[in-house]
Order: structure tokens, then C-alpha cells, then sequence
């Protein structure tokens, strides 16, 4: 659950930063050097980075949460 938490974000963005760049990429097409602006391995690279860096930061506390007694918790509560 906290991993989801985490990762819903980071992957909603990354198809609307999808959509936005393909949408933009003419524009800067000027700006890019040995890439076409449609390069799909690259939007799929940076996206699949993106999400990736999300789960690292997602995953420790998951593991930590996990770990704990959920009575220890929720006496804490």
C-alpha cells in the first residue's frame, strides 16, 4: 500500500509528461541533437527512470512499515 502510494503519482505524471512532450516535441525539435522528436526509446527511457527513482524512494519506508508489530503501531495511535 505505501509503495502504491508512492508510485500512483509518479506514474499518472509520467503519462501526462508523456503526452505533453510528445506534444511539445516539435517546438523544441530545434534544441535536440542526434534524436528525432519523436524518439519513443527516449521517452520511454526517461518515464521508466522516473518511476524508477519513485519506487527507490517508496520502498524503504514500505520496508519499514512492514517490519513493524501492528499492534506496536497502533498503540502508538
Amino acid at each position: 500500500m505505501a509503495i502504491r502510494q508512492g508510485l500512483l503519482p509518479a506514474v499518472l505524471g509520467s503519462a501526462v509528461g508523456l503526452v505533453v512532450a510528445a506534444g511539445l516535441s516539435r517546438l523544441i525539435s530545434h534544441l535536440l541533437f542526434g534524436v528525432s522528436a519523436t524518439d519513443a526509446p527516449t521517452f520511454a527511457l526517461a518515464a521508466g527512470l522516473f518511476v524508477l527513482v519513485a519506487f527507490a524512494a517508496s520502498y524503504p519506508p514500505a520496508h519499514r512499515i512492514a517490519a513493524q508489530d501492528p499492534m506496536i503501531a497502533l498503540h502508538h495511535e
